[in-house]
């Protein structure tokens, strides 16, 4: 069965709050358009595309000539205040909804704005001490070997970023987490989420 329209389009907007949170805007905005040209009244992207200072028609069939590269180097109408204050209050209600890892990408994006609010830090470290806890929980122990349970030709089909394919590679049934974390040379938190999503997708699995 093929991907849902629906299913689509909120992969859509978790890539581009992925890229946002990474810094990444050009991505961003593209990751967003793309689910403006499916529905064009998509109120999230809409509201995250004028967040991340994309102007012009986000409605047309491809990006603006030179958009990413206006956005990337900030130059914006868009006061940042107001696009921080409207991430943060999606990020709050994520929070309010149970969505922690919703809420983490909204409020990394906030803090890549100026004039953030002092507390969104202080939100950032509550919600990846908390998702660090049931990451490890959900990986079990550190000597734990991840492992591929799809054949490496199917890997292709699921589309994964890039920093997510590099941690796959690192999955040969034999490294262990803690071994696979340091090969990677990514902070340890996005590593194992990173990881948590690939056994949540049922592309890899977890051996003592």
């Amino acid at each position: 069965m093929g991907e849902s329209e629906t299913a689509k389009l909120e992969r859509l907007v978790r890539a581009g709050l992925d890229h946002f949170g990474l810094g990444d805007v050009a991505n961003a905005v593209r990751c967003w358009e793309a689910v403006l040209r499916i529905d064009p009244d998509h109120a999230e992207a809409l509201d995250y595309l004028q967040a991340a200072g994309g102007g012009g028609d986000a409605r047309s069939e491809g990006p603006e000539p030179g958009l990413a590269e206006a956005v990337a180097s900030a130059s914006t109408e868009v006061h940042p205040e107001t696009s921080a204050a409207r991430l943060v209050e999606e990020a709050r209600a994520r929070l309010d909804g149970e969505d922690l890892e919703g809420a983490l990408d909204l409020f990394r994006a906030a803090a890549d704005l100026e004039s953030v609010e002092i507390e969104v830090e202080g939100y950032i470290d509550m919600l990846r001490s908390q998702l660090l806890q049931r990451y490890r929980k959900r990986v079990g122990e550190r000597g734990a070997i991840p492992k591929l349970l799809i054949q490496p030709s199917a890997i292709t089909r699921f589309q994964l970023p890039a920093d997510a394919g590099f941690v796959l590679s690192l999955v040969d049934g034999e490294t262990t987490i803690d071994e696979l974390i340091a090969l990677s040379g990514m902070d340890a938190f996005d590593a194992l989420r990173i990881l948590n999503d690939l056994v949540d997708a049922g592309i890899a699995g977890l051996e003592s």
